[in-house]
């Protein structure tokens, strides 16, 4: 069976049997992928602080193409991001970052794009006195790479630009003009303030984002928004959300 290598975020791993795990990666070079860890809650395991959720590692793994489960050879941490385990709101955004990438994404569907993104996240989550537009920067951005971009220049329905009073339709995916309100349950009004800052977010340089900050008085705002749209593009609440806003 052929060998494959790459270098891949652990973002889900769970007991398997009486020794195993299995992991769940998101890797450079073929998306998400499962693993399986022979013997790796053994005491002296090879594989012993190596398999940390988060943490970014280069890995060997063998089996068959069209397998659904495959078999780590050995891997080597590059990074670990110990400190965001550190502190309970980073690691619970975190949480909520990985089970976004867990549900959005199929098996077997690369996106090299992603890992970088996760990388800068990470680092930034880790270093960062501003984690929550950290996070939504996130959001924006994943949102992009799912094909999902918000439209907020012009109007959704009759593409003409918008003024005064702005809503945003979470199934069409944009900003409404007044005359294309429906009033229903699914446009939300939506801040000039707020839009910029989703508009900078989608734009910005990776290596700036920390620069990037959310207005006063605005962040609840955001959040739902956002959270809003991305619910309905998931088709379900995740759990980990509920521990962000309690």
């Amino acid at each position: 069976m052929p060998l494959y290598h790459t270098a891949a975020v652990v973002i889900r791993r769970r007991d398997f049997g009486e020794a195993d795990r299995i992991i769940t990666f998101f890797t450079h070079d073929f998306g998400k992928i499962k693993c399986i860890a022979k013997g790796s809650r053994r005491f002296k395991s090879k594989f012993s602080g190596k398999l940390e959720p988060l943490t970014f590692i280069r890995i060997i793994y063998f089996g068959k193409e069209n397998q659904n489960i495959y078999q780590i050879n050995s891997c080597d941490i590059i990074r670990s991001f110990h400190k965001i385990g550190e502190d309970y709101k980073r690691l619970n955004i975190c949480s909520y970052i990985v089970e976004l990438i867990d549900t959005m994404f199929k098996e077997k569907d690369p996106n090299k794009e992603l890992l970088g993104l996760l990388l800068n996240i990470f680092s930034l989550i880790e270093e960062s006195s501003d984690v929550d537009t950290v996070l939504r920067i996130f959001e924006v951005r994943l949102l992009s790479l799912l094909g999902y971009k918000p439209v907020l220049d012009v109007c959704v329905r009759c593409n003409r630009p918008v003024d005064g009073v702005i809503r945003f339709n979470l199934i069409k995916g944009g900003i409404i003009c007044r005359g294309c309100f429906r009033n229903t349950k699914h446009e939300i009004e939506i801040s000039h303030g707020a839009l910029n800052f989703i508009k900078k977010s989608s734009m910005i340089d990776l290596s700036m984002m920390g620069r990037l900050k959310i207005p006063k008085g605005l962040e609840k705002g955001i959040q739902y928004m956002l959270h809003s749209y991305l619910s309905i593009r998931i088709g379900k609440k995740l759990k980990s959300y509920e521990f962000l806003i309690s």
